[in-house]
């Protein structure tokens, strides 16, 4: 059943279409004949209605979230709701989702975003605090790599890496609060700190253990003045033994020698 264009894109619609109707009829939904009339009438409809505006009340019905449409915000708690999809940009050069119209927001983003080469949608749950820095010419921008799978750990980003607010479904983009960030140059700059920590401890640790080692007996051979020097005919039986290599010593053997 493909519905009626109303964006530019009329596959998105029914990709959302298909994603937000159970949420915003789950009791239509559960009924087969009861749910391929109500979708057939919804999507005549959806000349009227806008995948953005699906969005706003897939979050109102599911949150029961009260819709309060003004400059700055979608609903009563301030927070505002976003759809997207991947797109190619720089001569196909780079892919990503583009969240617009964002500089007059103040809350929670509750953002859906669609990917279409393995057609699957991801979600975002984004604090005022990561984007209020945009100005009004930019938005923010998500990366994907050219496969279609998400670009986690792109290089060179400046400011906020998008990806730390995803979170795993529908449902986790209704939570008040969204995960804890920080901005990658301070991030930078703390593990910068940690590995300098890190490296003052493991060369206080070195010198512990240097000064705590036993020392080295010294491998020269001490030298006895002759004088300290002592007769074998003097020494105790068991050291005679010792240096003359034999286990038992006569006690004629020294005196038969000299008869």
């Amino acid at each position: 059943m493909t519905i009626i264009q109303k964006d530019k894109d009329p596959i998105l619609d029914q990709k959302f279409f298909d994603l937000l109707f159970p949420i915003i009829f789950p009791i239509e939904s559960q009924d087969q004949k009861l749910y391929e009339f109500s979708k057939n009438k919804l999507s005549n409809e959806m000349k009227l209605l806008s995948t953005g505006s699906l969005l706003e009340q897939a979050i109102s019905t599911r949150k029961k979230l009260t819709r309060h449409n003004t400059i700055g915000k979608d609903f009563v708690d301030g927070s505002d709701a976003k759809s997207s999809s991947v797109r190619w940009m720089s001569n196909n050069k780079t892919y990503s989702a583009q969240i617009a119209d964002i500089y007059n927001k103040k809350g929670l983003l509750r953002c859906v975003v669609y990917e279409r080469l393995l057609d699957k949608f991801y979600y975002f749950l984004i604090p005022y605090e990561a984007y209020k820095h945009i100005p009004k010419t930019s938005n923010i921008e998500v990366p994907f790599n050219l496969n279609g799978t998400p670009r986690k750990n792109a290089k060179g980003i400046k400011n906020v890496n998008w990806w730390q607010f995803e979170v795993s479904n529908f449902d986790a983009i209704l939570a008040d609060v969204a995960n804890t960030f920080e901005f990658e140059r301070v991030k930078k700059e703390r593990l910068k700190q940690e590995r300098k920590v890190l490296s003052l401890e493991k060369k206080a640790l070195l010198k512990l253990l240097k000064t705590s080692s036993p020392k080295k007996r010294s491998s020269q051979k001490t030298k006895i003045d002759p004088s300290e020097r002592i007769s074998i005919l003097c020494m105790p039986e068991i050291e005679q033994k010792k240096i003359l290599g034999i286990r038992e010593i006569l006690p004629t053997f020294l005196s038969e020698k000299f008869l």
